[in-house]
């Protein structure tokens, strides 16, 4: 893409990535997670694990009592809306889940990290 056409695309307003420039970032990010230390990985992992689980809980106490109150829908819809705090503090913290890792696959296949690296993390 040329300079004029990037800073058109940006002048718009449009900050979205080309296919080629989304793969090379997803591949980026698997580079970077493949060498944090075990440590810090194992420390995000927690932490991500417990946000979900916050979330989880706090979907399941917004459940609680609407029983007859709500509609089956409804009900389950706000559940949702707040199961997505938990996936919010994993976004904003950087917190690890292994979905978020399942694109290190990318980097793998291009030969920038080695299968053992990205098994560990």
């Amino acid at each position: 893409m040329s300079e004029h056409e990037n800073g058109e695309r940006n002048r718009l307003g449009i900050d979205a990535l080309l296919p080629h420039e989304i793969a090379e970032r997803a591949e980026d990010v698997g580079v970077a997670k493949a060498r944090l230390d075990a440590a810090t990985l194992f420390a995000l992992a927690l932490l991500g694990g417990s946000f979900i689980g916050f979330g989880a809980m706090f979907a399941t106490t917004t459940l609680a009592g609407t029983e007859g109150l709500w509609p089956y829908g409804p009900a389950r819809a706000l559940a949702g809306f707040v199961f997505v705090v938990g996936l919010i503090l994993v976004v904003v913290v950087g917190a690890e889940l292994f979905t978020g890792n399942a694109l290190m696959t990318m980097a793998w296949a291009n030969g920038k990290i080695r299968l053992r690296a990205m098994l560990r993390a």
